[in-house]
């Protein structure tokens, strides 16, 4: 049986390194009949995505899918597209996010790639269409016993296992007072979850407020400049704002996405979405 969202949340963890062993057939069925259902954005821009298979002799020796040496024995791949727009990046977080939960749920491993891939190889694979953005891909198959060396030096780099404390992303009433896990009562592991979401470097760049008086949510943005046209920040808060949906519905806790703004964020800060509890 598969897990609860919120189970996968927790056990979800970057596999750069995979067995052998092939993945069941009956579990790409499943993962490609849950990607079917997971079909869903924010802003309506509706990220496309396809399981692709690096044995596939139409895609050429090892499909061109280069990752540099970062992924050994990939099984799969799950790559994605959007069309550029406003909102684009962070409708490609959420939705890939879904994918890559929805895998984890079935005993998959897989790895948000933003880098370290070559681009050319999975746009020609995917068949991106002008207007496209090819902002990620993720490896999928079974985790292997053990690291590759490259595996753990990367994850040792990005700090994988560690996450901000409470009192630097969440906050009640306005920026700068912490929110702390009582004060957010029945959305404390919702939160929690945000909390554990993944993201490049893990910066985690996502700031939330809580109203005062309701269960009233503020999602922002903390601007670090540049980025050029795919804005890692942006698919980021893309995967917070899924892990807090799904989170919320797993333990029954209704809402809805609105662009209500609060009482305003700080400098540096950008509004993204505000959920609004019922």
């Amino acid at each position: 049986m598969a897990d609860t969202m919120i189970d996968a949340i927790k056990r979800r963890v970057s596999v750069r390194t995979f067995s052998a062993e092939p993945v069941p057939p009956e579990v790409m069925d499943a993962f490609r009949g849950g990607m079917l259902r997971n079909g869903a954005d924010l802003f309506g821009n509706r990220p496309r995505f396809l399981v692709i298979d690096p044995r596939e002799e139409r895609l050429g020796e090892t499909a061109g899918l280069f990752t540099y040496g970062v992924v050994k024995n990939p099984g799969f791949f799950i790559a994605g597209a959007v069309p550029r727009g406003p909102g684009a990046l962070t409708d490609f977080g959420y939705a890939m996010e879904r994918h890559i939960l929805e895998a984890v749920s079935l005993g998959l491993g897989t790895c948000w790639l933003g880098g370290t891939f070559s681009r050319s190889a999975f746009s020609r694979a995917m068949g991106l269409r002008d207007g496209e953005l090819l902002p990620a891909v993720s490896p999928l198959g079974i985790p292997a016993a053990e690291k590759s060396l490259v595996d753990g030096v990367l994850s040792f780099a990005a700090r994988s296992r560690l996450r901000r404390p409470w009192k630097e992303i969440f906050h009640r009433g306005r920026p700068g007072v912490p929110l702390s896990p009582g004060e957010a009562g029945a959305y404390a592991e919702v939160l929690e979850c945000v909390r554990m979401a993944p993201s490049a470097l893990n910066r985690q760049p996502w700031r939330v407020v809580r109203e005062e008086s309701a269960d009233v949510f503020h999602f922002y943005i903390v601007s670090e400049g540049g980025g050029g046209e795919i804005r890692l920040p942006e698919i980021d808060i893309g995967i917070a704002l899924c892990h807090f949906e799904l989170a919320a519905g797993a333990l029954g806790l209704s809402g809805s996405w609105s662009g209500k703004t609060g009482s305003g964020g700080v400098e540096g800060w950008t509004h993204i979405l505000t959920w609004e509890g019922r």
